[in-house]
């Protein structure tokens, strides 16, 4: 019996989690007001650079190892910021 209710239980939860995702990705999918202010941010973000040079800056990756734009210089660089709130 042990062994059913764990797996009631992981299924309650995976479809619990479901069903908060969804709702917190309806308003943008929607098209709501939270939908324009989130594509509004997201226009916001991505910009071209239409062959200017990239800002000089510098980052670490998880082994601190330093990396700039001028280390990818002649490819596409597509960089990516998380919130890890």
């Amino acid at each position: 019996m042990p062994l059913l209710r764990s797996r009631s239980s992981a299924l309650g939860t995976g479809l619990l989690s479901a069903v908060l995702a969804s709702s917190l990705l309806l308003p943008v999918e929607t098209g709501g007001a939270e939908g324009d202010l989130s594509r509004a941010f997201f226009d916001m973000s991505l910009r071209e650079l239409d062959g200017e040079p990239a800002p000089d800056f510098a980052l670490a990756d998880l082994s601190e190892k330093t990396y700039s734009p001028k280390d990818f210089s002649g490819k596409v660089l597509l960089l990516n910021f998380m919130n890890t709130w």
